[in-house]
């Protein structure tokens, strides 16, 4: 019976030797997979902090393009490579009457004055190009236009930027009388 307690106690020594060695080797694996999942956390809250600015870098990009664009005074249009406006500025509503959607529906030569349609034709690589372009309340505005060609994203369009030039014209005009 001795014997047994012996050799019962000594099962139960290397127990406790093994339950301890399990335990610390489960606490090394344990500190191990915390700072894993620390540095892991760590580069996540990164990547959120650089997403934020760049969404907020992103918002300010695009508040600057939407106050430049609805306050300069000239016309942009980017047309894709069909003719087709990709973006309408909304100058065109304070210009020529015409509000950037219903300028989706105009094909970008219509407006032209029938005489300045006919010699843009003959020579179209003329830049800066002057005609007369179909004001909504039925009156001609003269507008000084040029066109550059551009890639965005992956495809061919070209910005067209147009200014009024009714009142040089008319000046013009008087000082030939």
């Amino acid at each position: 019976e001795l014997l047994a307690r012996i050799s019962n106690q000594v099962r139960l020594l290397q127990m406790r030797r093994c339950l301890k060695n399990a335990q610390a080797e489960l606490e090394v694996r344990v500190a191990e997979r915390t700072r894993e999942l620390s540095e892991a956390n760590q580069k996540l809250q990164r990547e959120i902090d650089e997403r934020r600015q760049a969404e907020q870098s992103l918002r300010e990009s695009e508040e600057r393009f939407r106050v430049i664009t609805e306050n300069i005074g000239d016309l942009i249009t980017l047309l894709d490579d069909k003719g087709g406006r990709a973006y309408t500025s909304s100058s065109y509503q304070r210009v020529l009457g015409y509000s950037p959607e219903e300028m989706q529906a105009i094909a970008p030569g219509d407006l032209v004055h029938p005489q300045d349609a006919a010699r843009l034709q003959r020579d179209p690589a003329s830049q800066p190009a002057e005609f007369r372009a179909h004001h909504a309340n039925g009156s001609w505005v003269w507008l000084e236009a040029s066109s550059h060609p551009i890639q965005w994203r992956g495809k061919n369009f070209s910005v067209a930027i147009a200014r009024d030039i009714t009142d040089r014209k008319r000046e013009i005009g008087r000082a030939h009388v």
